[in-house]
């Protein structure tokens, strides 16, 4: 298999390719694509690249998937559906697509128990409840998500595109038997259903504060949270296993989370978890990476899709990751490498002053010492190319 992290800006957008021969003896490709990055990345990545791949030997679509409602995640792949439910590439269709729509998350219908669901209300109410925000363009970004999200679980319906099918209705973990998809295997590792169980009654309970005011307050608090809020902690986790490979596909959820679906939600082993590729959760966040979470899932290749967009990655995070790595051989690899972060970060270990990645990734180098290396993507590559066995 091929794993590819197209040049997705500050977002995710991930290709897994998967080679085998058709009847003739001729090699096809079974593609998965897991999130589409913000915009314009669907049209200046996304899209080229399935034409460049399709030129080259037959391919067809075989699962979709939107890890969550953020618009980092959630507009590429928005727009390539909308262009599928219209008919305008008919060249193009998945086989499966897996998302769980904000609706589907929160487990009610509109109005229902005087807590509205609907993407229409929640928009209404925008304005009002993202005033006083910190920082309300990013909020404002999460409003739109909520319309993003609706329209594409309608326009997967109107592609005819099974969605969910293998689980039924939400894509969560705790379901304990892998999804096989062709010689593939799919653990869930995310979300968690308490998580599922907590949101719904946090979105209740916000609906259900008798006056303005009160309500805002608590819809403020419920998708304000850093790192810990609706999409994030909705987040679609994957471990996939292809052959002898394992690759975890993160999203934007809690790496913590991630240890305790595996070892709670699903009773598997305590022990750590090597896996091939590993991509970073949140685009390399220190608030979703933990020293726990490394030592769980060591791996060859560590995956950092972002462009510095909100600090990330954070420098902290790149430094754990080498510190995790000790003696092994590892390899970090960057979707951007031209990353400059706000203030200077100083090393734990050594204590050197950097303010960009390539200052970093010397300093690291001096400092900590090992069999581990990076790779950053080119100008003129679209992405991150690992081949796996």
């Amino acid at each position: 298999m091929i794993f590819e992290a197209l040049n997705a800006a500050k977002g995710d957008c991930l290709v897994l390719r998967f080679v085998e021969k058709d009847d003739l003896d001729d090699d096809i490709e079974r593609l998965w694509i897991i999130d589409g990055g913000p915009n314009p990345v669907w049209k200046t990545a996304l899209v080229p690249h399935l034409a460049a791949l399709r030129k080259k030997v037959p391919c067809f679509l075989e699962l979709g998937v939107v890890s969550h409602i953020d618009d980092d995640h959630i507009f590429g792949l928005d727009k390539l559906i909308d262009d599928l439910a219209n008919g305008t590439r008919p060249d193009m269709r998945f086989e499966r697509f897996w998302f769980n729509a904000f609706e589907k998350v929160m487990g009610m219908p509109a109005g229902a128990g005087g807590a509205p669901a609907s993407v229409a209300t929640v928009q209404a109410l925008g304005d009002d409840w993202l005033a006083g925000l910190a920082d309300p363009t990013s909020a404002a970004i999460t409003v739109q998500s909520f319309a993003q999200g609706d329209r594409l679980a309608g326009n997967l319906k109107r592609a005819g595109i099974p969605t969910n099918s293998e689980f039924g209705d939400l894509v969560m973990a705790g379901v304990k038997t892998p999804v096989s998809i062709g010689a593939q295997k799919v653990t869930v590792l995310g979300p968690r259903p308490a998580h599922v169980d907590a949101l719904r009654k946090e979105w209740a309970a916000a609906w259900a504060q008798a006056d303005a005011k009160a309500r805002k307050a608590a819809l403020q608090a419920l998708f304000g949270k850093p790192d810990a809020s609706v999409p994030n902690l909705s987040s679609i986790v994957m471990f996939v296993e292809s052959g002898k490979s394992k690759l975890l596909l993160t999203g934007d959820a809690l790496g913590n989370d991630i240890v305790d679906a595996w070892e709670q939600d699903l009773e598997l082993p305590k022990g750590p978890v090597p896996v091939d590729i590993l991509k970073l959760p949140h685009h390399g966040s220190n608030r979703n990476v933990s020293e726990r979470f490394l030592a769980k899932f060591p791996a060859r290749h560590y995956v950092f899709s972002a462009d510095g967009t909100h600090e990330n990655p954070d420098p902290g995070t790149i430094e754990a990751v080498v510190a995790a790595c000790g003696d092994r051989e590892a390899t970090l690899h960057f979707t951007n490498g031209g990353i400059t972060w706000e203030k200077p970060y100083r090393l734990e270990k050594g204590g050197a002053p950097v303010l960009t990645l390539a200052e970093l990734l010397v300093e690291l180098a001096a400092a900590r010492p090992g069999r581990w290396t990076h790779t950053v993507r080119g100008d003129g590559e679209d992405c991150i190319r690992i081949p796996l066995p």
